[in-house]
């Protein structure tokens, strides 16, 4: 398939690089894990914004705005191994989409979005999606502004939302909705019912938005590419649930979204999650976990998580805070359906450096 696409003048190899992230995709490799590599552009002077500074809440329809983010995210790297040229429009810190579709609003505390409670939001019906919606129309202007700044350069990926019943909780508020699961479960199941038929209806309006544009590849808000739809699918809220709840109120939903796309990452949102790992590797066509390292974490931490996920048939997408963790994992994983994202190098040869010191501990 990656013969035939149009390859982006921001990255050197792409072929290669294509042929390595479908065999991690795969659960294999290519002599080596899947890497995610980036240099400093030092050649690319940021660019500020020409209205100067504004408030986030402000900005976050105003395409000027987004296009340029996305410049300067874009240039200022340089695009590494399996590190492909890439942006994701920066709406509402990729947290609020849904939720304001759904009729909901928020306000910034500083660079953090935070959705506000919506009263009576359990016995409100999920509108349809409607691609006549003064968001939906915000959105295809910023996205057009984008790709006036992207061009052949690299890629646009789908505007971000979160999960239905994560939504619900920030909608409703936690400890509201905890109750609702105990006393009118029925109505939970029809509400999220509904906004994950709007969550799959929205995607696919962005995907075939893009598509019409040039640009089928995705990523999410994640570094590691799909070239068709993808997302990083993720219920933030399951921390609260035992594994019966997890299976009565968080699967069915996702089962739909993961059997819509062609593929899909789980956003592991912290080792509470691991008791639900059978159930998430039994999700349609999900086919990798994306770990998270806390700062002071070691992968020898959590390594027999880590292999449990391979068991599973589990790709594992996570980022490292230096080489030697990224050389542990290589050495007690094998390179086989294994991407590390690495620090963003000084320059290139550091890279390379770093490259080639993980393909040796295979």
């Amino acid at each position: 398939m990656h013969k035939e696409k149009k390859m982006f003048k921001l990255k050197k190899n792409e072929a290669e690089a294509r042929e390595r992230i479908l065999a991690f995709w795969q659960g294999k490799s290519m002599g080596r894990p899947a890497l995610i590599a980036y240099a400093k552009n030092k050649d690319y002077t940021w660019q500020n914004w020409e209205s100067g500074p504004m408030p986030r809440r402000q900005s976050d329809l105003i395409p000027s705005w987004h296009a340029n983010d996305c410049r300067n995210r874009l240039n200022s790297n340089l695009y590494l191994a399996e590190a492909i040229p890439s942006v994701c429009m920066d709406y509402g810190r990729a947290l609020v989409l849904l939720a304001v579709l759904v009729g909901g609003d928020y306000i910034y505390e500083g660079i953090n979005p935070w959705i506000q409670p919506l009263e009576g939001v359990l016995d409100m019906k999920v509108p349809a999606f409607d691609p006549q919606h003064s968001i939906v129309k915000g959105l295809e202007a910023c996205l057009d502004a984008i790709v006036e700044v992207v061009g052949d350069n690299g890629f646009i990926s789908t505007p971000t939302q979160i999960d239905p019943l994560t939504t619900l909780s920030l909608l409703q508020l936690q400890s509201n909705l905890c109750i609702s699961l105990l006393e009118e479960p029925e109505k939970v199941k029809a509400w999220t019912h509904d906004a994950t038929t709007l969550f799959i209806d929205c995607y696919e309006h962005f995907y075939r938005y893009l598509a019409a544009l040039g640009y089928t590849d995705t990523s999410a808000w994640l570094s590691v590419m799909s070239e068709s739809r993808m997302e990083a699918v993720q219920c933030d809220f399951s921390v609260m649930l035992s594994p019966d709840m997890f299976n009565e109120f968080v699967v069915p939903d996702m089962k739909r979204i993961t059997s819509y796309m062609d593929r899909s990452i789980w956003h592991h949102d912290g080792l509470v999650q691991f008791r639900f790992i059978e159930m998430i590797a039994a999700l349609p066509k999900l086919k990798a976990i994306q770990w998270v390292f806390t700062k002071r974490e070691h992968p020898s931490e959590h390594i027999n998580e880590l292999k449990r996920l391979r068991e599973l048939g589990l790709s594992v997408y996570t980022n490292v805070h230096n080489i030697n963790d990224a050389v542990y994992l290589t050495k007690k994983l094998g390179p086989d359906g294994l991407m590390i994202v690495l620090p963003t190098f000084e320059d290139e040869k550091d890279a390379f450096d770093a490259i080639a010191k993980i393909k040796a501990a295979v």
